[in-house]
């Protein structure tokens, strides 16, 4: 059984190691709490997933299969 940042693999997580070979930073991954990619709950203005560990601060980059939405688009502005 793969364990660390070994049990994780596709583009993403090789893009991210060889930024980090050319840059010089290391990372860790881990899996958000409640697994979820990233929504906008409209009834509360709360997001969830990895957009809200990005917007609060508690990880510095996401990565995954995350398509752009009107609701998360408008987070870039």
């Amino acid at each position: 059984k793969l364990s660390g940042n070994d049990q994780f693999e596709g583009y993403g997580i090789d893009l991210i190691h060889e930024i980090s070979q050319l840059v010089g930073f290391n990372y860790s991954f881990r899996l958000v709490p409640d697994g979820r990619y990233g929504g906008l709950n409209k009834e509360t203005g709360e997001w969830d997933g990895m957009v809200r560990e990005s917007l609060e601060q508690r990880a510095d980059v996401a990565i995954g299969d995350l398509t752009i939405t009107f609701d998360r688009e408008k987070l870039r502005k």
